[in-house]
């Protein structure tokens, strides 16, 4: 047990990898989101375990939200234009 982190050291290192899952599980599709999900759930139990009982950890979905969110809010405007109705 010499090599372990001390759990300030891991819990950064956790939540890292917490981030790198979500960005993965947004820009995912299909059956390897489902397993994306399932390691950030680990990932999020280990968080929970390690960190301090006043820490309060922005839920997976709140963070996924407010970055489609701005995603969306930054995306140029794609949406196809009327044309004008043609004179006859």
């Amino acid at each position: 047990m010499a090599d372990r982190k001390p759990p300030s050291a891991e819990l950064a290192d956790l939540q890292a990898i917490r981030r790198a899952l979500m960005d993965d599980i947004d820009s995912s599709r299909g059956v390897g989101r489902a397993q994306l999900a399932k390691a950030l759930l680990d990932v999020l139990e280990r968080i929970r375990e390690l960190a301090p009982p006043e820490v309060q950890e922005v839920t997976p979905l709140d963070e996924l939200a407010r970055r489609r969110a701005d995603r969306e809010s930054a995306a140029p405007d794609t949406h196809i234009a009327f044309r004008k109705p043609l004179r006859g």
